[in-house]
């Protein structure tokens, strides 16, 4: 399969395993990020889907890809085009995001009770995730298309599921394309997934219904060169090679202070370093 929502995305283990068992880690809520353990910050989620489910009213649940434009469009996939491992994602309520903060700033605390007392995703989803009949009722909206529900992930907030294309343009009123982007064959969904508003309280959308793949901002370079326009005499307007560390005490004329009879080595000054505070 293949699949893109702001801030989140579906993704394929078959097509990049690596890249989805990270997100499956990350969207499962069990990447190595612990808890405190201590139930008296819970919040026991109370269902929030209230409203009959009606398919004529519906909310966009993600966007399209950059690059899944008229220009690269070669025409919708077959019906039958096998979509794997989907996640849907869902979410907490405000106030069991402000309880899950308060719970992680006293497991940082060492005079709280919460102090380094972990959850595990069992306890994750029990205390903070979504209420088990909001979860059934996304369950049954899903399997009503066909779709194949793989897994609940423990803490609530993924559901693995799997399907074709025609059950995807179903259930999400999208048609998924094939795309020709730089030299390179894509697929993904044409226009913005869209879900019953009745199910917004709780799901966030679908994750990545696209298999383009994030580019890196990294350029490499084959040259190490800058050109030195307020340096000392004799290198100015030269273009200068940083190969190791003390090139730049050599180009700034920094070595002469740790050569000198008392060098300065930094001794006896205070270094403050800032991090998260108030």
């Amino acid at each position: 399969m293949k699949p893109h929502i702001p801030g989140v995305s579906v993704i394929c283990f078959r097509h990049f395993p690596i890249l989805g068992l990270l997100a499956a880690l990350v969207l499962a809520g069990i990447a190595a990020f612990p808890l405190a353990a201590n139930a008296a910050g819970s919040l026991t989620a109370a269902a929030r889907i209230v409203d009959q489910i009606d398919e004529t009213k519906l909310v966009a649940a993600g966007s399209v890809p950059r690059l899944a434009i008229a220009k690269y469009d070669q025409g919708a996939v077959a019906d039958s085009l096998p979509m794997a491992h989907m996640f849907l994602q869902l979410r907490r309520s405000a106030q069991q995001e402000q309880a899950l903060e308060t719970l992680i700033r006293e497991m940082q605390d060492p005079h709280s009770a919460s102090y380094h007392q972990w959850l595990s995703a069992e306890e994750l989803g029990e205390n903070f995730g979504p209420a088990q009949a909001d979860i059934d009722t996304v369950v049954r909206w899903l399997s009503s298309y066909g779709l194949q529900i793989n897994a609940v992930h423990k803490s609530g907030l993924t559901i693995d599921v799997s399907g074709t294309s025609a059950q995807v343009r179903a259930a999400f009123h999208t048609e998924i394309h094939s795309y020709s982007a730089h030299g390179e064959q894509r697929i993904a969904n044409a226009s913005v997934p869209l879900i019953p508003a009745a199910l917004a309280p709780v799901v966030v959308g679908i994750v990545s219904l696209n298999d383009f793949m994030p580019k890196a901002l990294k350029q490499p370079k084959s040259t190490f060169s800058i050109k030195c326009t307020a340096c000392p005499d004799g290198f100015n307007n030269t273009e200068l090679y940083l190969e190791a560390p003390p090139d730049f005490a050599t180009i700034y004329n920094v070595a002469p202070l740790y050569k000198a009879s008392k060098p300065i080595t930094g001794k006896g000054q205070t270094i403050v370093v800032l991090e998260v505070t108030d």
